[in-house]
């Protein structure tokens, strides 16, 4: 994706034609990887403590007004991971307004003036992501499902790392797709490279400390592991479905946590939590390992359970890590290119900084006054008005 090169006095025109390009460039911005990798890697970062089974609302909120009291009830973890969440979805689109040197009066106007826009079938996952901002069930529905994809995800990469499966040969459909391909690619080679060098195939098994490698084969076997986790991620998509079913007839926000959020977010940005502490949440919350494996067991042991649940922890922070370094190199190379081009210097800058591990909050270029956060609200709110209504157009 390449910003037009119709110059900025012309974008001020304010003309239909104006307008109508204007849109056009932000749809093609949430189209391309500087959009998407930040998005999946904070997803995929802060997923791990969303369980389909958590204590605080019985695994559902729904999206109507019965559940407002169930709202109340998310701890203060979760409602910070939302927070974050916000944060990143407003800088990601004022940093590319910035690119275009476009106001938000200006894209506010485009959003309400555009009057058909370019076939896209990934319109329903935009409106989601973006909605998810303001709509909590929502967004627990998406990192509930990300979470279950990164358990199937990780005993995928265990059985190329075990060279039980070789590397696939079906088609990588979304930039996300691709980035998980050359995870496994590089998995399967670096197995073959160990296992047809002299001796060392012995020696890479205990790359693994022998109880894990022994772990490692039961999983990567356990048919009823994978079962479970399919029928979990099953029926999280159906609540996803009736959640968006909801949003796209009307759209609302959840008014319990936002008046929690203006109520924490001062105190939740001054909290400075280790990385030990982080780990520690997690584990206090229904962990997915460990849920999934007590349903899937059998006649283990808990201390077995357990075992196996720790080892998948650890299976799932290879996986993020080999795919961080991957999305990494893309963002590099789209990093090196804006230098070259001028085209989405602070948009591609800011999601590298998103990778490197940078608090959304911290990377915005413009003041953190009240009236700037009102219209970057305003904005995402009308980006994913204007998404709604053409899914739901096309769905009649």
């Amino acid at each position: 994706f390449k910003m037009n090169s119709r110059s900025k006095k012309n974008i001020r025109d304010s003309s239909d034609e104006d307008d109508e390009w204007l849109f056009d460039s932000i749809l093609g911005y949430l189209s391309s990887p500087i959009w998407s990798i930040p998005i999946q890697h904070f997803l995929e970062t802060n997923s791990s403590i969303f369980s389909p089974n958590d204590s605080w609302s019985g695994g559902t909120l729904m999206d109507d007004d019965d559940d407002d009291e169930n709202l109340e009830k998310v701890p203060t973890e979760f409602i910070d991971v939302h927070l974050k969440y916000k944060d990143l979805v407003d800088t990601l689109i004022n940093t590319f307004l910035l690119d275009l040197g476009v106001s938000y009066s200006q894209f506010l106007k485009a959003c309400k003036r555009t009057s058909s826009l370019n076939q896209n079938s990934s319109f329903l996952e935009l409106f989601e992501q973006i909605w998810s901002a303001e709509n909590f069930r929502m967004f627990k529905s998406l990192m509930v499902r990300k979470n279950i994809e990164l358990e199937l995800q990780a005993l995928i990469l265990l059985q190329y790392q075990l060279g039980i499966i070789k590397s696939g040969s079906g088609e990588a459909k979304s930039d996300e797709d691709k980035i998980m391909e050359l995870v496994i690619k590089k998995s399967a080679d670096e197995y073959d490279s160990k296992v047809n060098s002299r001796n060392k195939t012995k020696n890479y098994q205990h790359e693994m400390q022998p109880e894990d490698y022994d772990i490692a084969k039961k999983l990567v076997k356990s048919n009823e592991l994978v079962e479970v986790l399919n029928d979990e991620l099953d029926h999280q998509e159906h609540l996803n479905r009736k959640i968006l079913k909801e949003n796209l007839k009307n759209p609302s926000s959840d008014r319990p946590v936002s008046a929690r959020k203006s109520r924490l977010e001062d105190q939740i940005k001054s909290m400075k939590i280790d990385g030990s502490n982080d780990a520690e949440k997690s584990r206090m919350v229904n962990d997915m390992a460990q849920t999934v494996l007590e349903k899937s067991g059998g006649n283990l042991s808990q201390s077995e359970i357990e075992r196996r649940a720790d080892f998948m922890r650890r299976q799932r922070d290879i996986l993020a890590e080999k795919k961080r370094v991957e999305r990494q190199k893309q963002i590099d190379e789209l990093v090196r290119e804006s230098r070259r081009t001028g085209d989405r210097p602070m948009s591609s800058r800011a999601a590298r900084s998103v990778l490197s591990g940078a608090d959304p909050a911290d990377i915005n270029h413009s003041s953190s006054s009240s009236d700037e956060q009102r219209k970057k609200i305003e904005a995402r709110k009308a980006l994913a008005e204007t998404l709604r209504k053409e899914v739901v157009n096309k769905k009649n």
